[in-house]
C-alpha cells in the first residue's frame, strides 16, 4: 500500500497499453471498491480536477461509500 494514488493511476494507464496486469492502490477503506484495505477493484477510475496543481487538489470521483445504498 506504499505507492501513491497518482503513481498507481499512471501504472494502470501503462497496463492498458502493454497488456500487463497492474493494481491500483487505495487506502480509503470505506469505499465500496476497496478490497482488503489496500486495493481498488473498480473496473475503471476517474481522477478529477483539471485545475489541480498538487496531488492534494485531485480526487477520485469513482469513490462510492460502503454506506451509500441509494445513488451513484
Amino acid at each position: 500500500c506504499a505507492k501513491s494514488f497518482r503513481q498507481e493511476t499512471i501504472n494502470m494507464a501503462v497496463s492498458k497499453k502493454t497488456g500487463t496486469d497492474q493494481s491500483i492502490g487505495c487506502s480509503v477503506t470505506n469505499c465500496t471498491y476497496n478490497e482488503n484495505g489496500c486495493t481498488c477493484v473498480a473496473q475503471h477510475i476517474n481522477v478529477n480536477n483539471d485545475r489541480a496543481t498538487t496531488q492534494a487538489e485531485t480526487y477520485c470521483s469513482t469513490f462510492k461509500s460502503k454506506g451509500n445504498v441509494c445513488c451513484d
